[in-house]
């Protein structure tokens, strides 16, 4: 009786770790597909932030150097600052006879040419209608506006003062 217990203790226990090793395996398994996964999709991010900054970089210097190149057919090429992310107008160019809006597109190295933004087509737009004027501003800085010195204490005084 009492090895018969035995013998049906071995058997419970040997298919309870069965089971057991059999689940390990499979978790084991679904862990390592969502790590090949999430592995994968880093690639891709990693691949895309990588393309995307070459892309931002190559079309600084085609702005760049279009700038430079413009400078033979205007007077004045006046570079435009702004605080927008993806400014839709790049510079102004004046000569004798005309005052141009310039947007600066890099080709595409298949010979392609990149469209107008939403904004760019907006500010194309506004020229075409003839909705552009010249508008001066006159600023006056408020009173009581001003910037001193601060004078510092000697270190020595400073250190008297703790102690």
């Amino acid at each position: 009786m009492e090895l018969e217990l035995l013998l049906i203790w071995a058997v419970i226990t040997t298919i309870v770790l069965l089971l057991s090793f059999v689940t390990l395996i499979k978790i084991k398994k679904r862990l390592t597909n969502q790590i090949n996964e999430l592995e994968s999709k880093l690639k891709e991010k990693q691949k895309s932030a990588y393309k995307m900054g070459v892309n931002v970089t190559s079309g600084d210097y085609s702005e760049l150097l279009g700038d430079f190149a413009l400078l033979s057919k205007y007077d004045q090429i006046i570079t435009l600052s702004t605080t927008a992310k993806n400014a839709s107008l790049d510079l102004i160019g004046v000569n004798e006879e005309s005052l141009d809006f310039i947007e600066i597109k890099k080709k595409k190295p298949n010979g392609g040419i990149n469209p107008l933004s939403k904004d760019e087509n907006n500010v194309r737009r506004l020229v075409e209608e003839k909705k552009v004027s010249y508008k001066v501003f006159d600023v006056e800085l408020p009173k009581g506006v001003t910037v001193e010195e601060r004078k510092l204490r000697e270190r020595k005084k400073i250190k008297e003062n703790l102690e």
